[in-house]
């Protein structure tokens, strides 16, 4: 195997910033019902994705509609296997995870102060956009 298959690469992507019907079925956990996306566009295990997929994937009864024929504590597993690996890159990278409940807007005005990191990361790509304009 070459040394670049064996590692993984993760991303933050923002969900609204994902096509998610033209993901390809590997991008998906269950690939044949196109459910519980992990990975994005470009192949790498999305923060966003698995936290979007854990929350769906804990509201599935076991053993029905597309998991009838699924383990589903393995497939949590696998998971939750993901999104710890996805999570320990993104503290590692210092990166700082919104919410989707709170437009990235309002986080990166909040925190330009506290956390410099986010400071030109506007959708715009301005810096002003970031929190200049407290």
């Amino acid at each position: 195997r070459a040394s670049g298959m064996s590692s993984s690469s993760y991303s933050a992507t923002p969900l609204a910033e994902i096509d998610l019907p033209g993901l390809a079925t590997s991008r998906f956990l269950l690939r044949e019902a196109r459910l519980l996306p992990y990975r994005d566009a470009k192949g790498n295990v999305n923060l966003h994705l698995c936290r979007q997929s854990a929350r769906q994937l804990e509201g599935m009864p076991p053993g029905s509609g597309a998991l009838a024929a699924v383990n589903k504590p393995a497939l949590t597993s696998k998971l939750n296997t993901w999104l710890r690996h996805v999570e320990r890159w993104a503290r590692s990278s210092q990166i700082t995870p919104v919410r989707a409940a709170v437009p990235p807007q309002q986080t990166q005005q909040a925190g330009a102060r506290l956390r410099p990191a986010f400071v030109g990361v506007a959708s715009d790509g301005s810096p002003a956009a970031a929190g200049g304009g407290v």
